[in-house]
C-alpha cells in the first residue's frame, strides 16, 4: 500500500497549487478547474487503449520483447516518439471543444489552462503507475512510503514537465492555426527528450547513477522554463491589476471632481 499513500501525498501537494492558480490567475472560472478534472482519466485511457496495443503490435512485427531489457536504441527511441506522439495529442484533444477555446483570452489564461491541462493529466498519470506497479511489482508497492523517493521525485517533476510540453501548443493558439500545429510538434519532441535518460536506463545503456544526473538536468531544464512563464504571467497579471487600480482611482477622482462642482454650484449668492 506504500505506492498509494506516496500518491495519495504527492496528489494532496499538487491540489493547492491548483487552488492557487484558479484563485490568482484564472479570475475564479470555475470552468479551468473543470478542465483538470476532466483530464484526470486521460492517462489510462491514452495508455490501455492506444499506446499498449500499438507498442505490441511494433514489437511483435520486429520480433522484439516485451521487456525493455532487450531493445536495440533504434526502438527505444521510436518507443519515445509513440509516447510523444500519442499523449500530447491527448492532453490537447479537450481544445476541439469552442467552449475551452474560448478560455484562451491572454497568455495569463493560456498559461493557467496548459498548467491544469498538464496537472489534470498528470496527476490521473500517476495514480495509473501507481496502479501498474501494485499489479506488476507487489514488493515495489508495498515498500513504506518513504522508501518510494523515487517514484515521488519523477512524478513531482513529471507533474511541471506536462505543463511544459502543453505551453507551446496552447500559446501558438494564441497566435494562428499554424503556430499551434508547430507548438504540438514542439511538445512532442520536448516530451521525447524529457523521457531519453528513462529510455536509456531501461534498454540497459546507462547506469542508474548516470540516468539519475541525466534525470536531475531533465528537472532543472523543466523547472526553469515552468518558472520563466510563471513569473512572466504574474508580472503582466500584476501589471494589469495596476492599470485596474490606476483606473479605479482616476473614475474615483473625476467623481471627486464631479462632487466638488455640484457642491460649490449650490452655495448660495453672498
Amino acid at each position: 500500500m506504500g505506492i498509494y499513500i506516496a500518491t495519495f501525498l504527492l496528489t494532496a501537494l499538487i491540489v493547492p497549487i491548483l487552488g492557487n492558480l484558479y484563485y490568482h490567475l484564472a479570475d475564479k472560472d470555475g470552468r479551468f478547474i473543470a478542465i483538470a478534472i476532466i483530464m484526470l482519466p486521460f492517462s489510462p485511457i491514452i495508455n490501455l487503449v492506444v499506446k499498449k496495443p500499438i507498442l505490441n503490435y511494433l514489437l511483435a512485427s520486429w520480433d522484439l520483447p516485451k521487456s525493455p531489457k532487450g531493445w536495440p536504441l533504434w526502438f527505444g527511441l521510436v518507443s519515445l516518439l509513440l509516447v510523444g506522439i500519442t499523449e500530447e495529442l491527448i492532453k490537447i484533444s479537450p481544445l476541439i471543444s469552442g467552449r475551452i477555446r474560448a478560455l484562451i483570452t491572454s497568455r495569463r489564461h493560456s498559461f493557467v489552462l496548459a498548467c491544469l491541462l498538464g496537472f489534470g493529466f498528470s496527476i490521473g498519470e500517476t495514480w495509473y503507475l501507481a496502479w501498474s506497479i501494485y499489479q506488476n511489482d507487489p514488493k515495489t508497492a508495498a515498500l513504506p512510503f518513504y522508501l518510494l523517493g523515487g517514484f515521488t521525485s519523477e512524478r513531482s517533476i513529471a507533474v511541471f514537465a506536462h505543463t511544459v510540453f502543453l505551453i507551446p501548443p496552447v500559446l501558438g493558439l494564441l497566435r494562428s492555426f499554424r503556430h499551434f500545429v508547430l507548438g504540438i510538434v514542439a511538445s512532442v519532441y520536448l516530451h521525447a527528450l524529457f523521457d531519453i535518460p528513462a529510455m536509456l536506463y531501461k534498454i540497459k545503456i546507462v547506469s542508474s547513477s548516470v540516468a539519475s544526473v541525466l534525470f536531475t538536468l531533465d528537472a532543472l531544464a523543466i523547472l526553469l522554463i515552468y518558472g520563466y512563464f510563471f513569473s512572466r504571467t504574474i508580472d503582466k497579471n500584476i501589471g494589469h491589476r495596476n492599470s485596474n487600480n490606476a483606473t479605479i482611482d482616476k473614475n474615483i477622482g473625476h467623481r471627486n471632481s464631479n462632487n466638488a462642482t455640484i457642491l460649490y454650484e449650490r452655495q448660495p449668492d453672498k
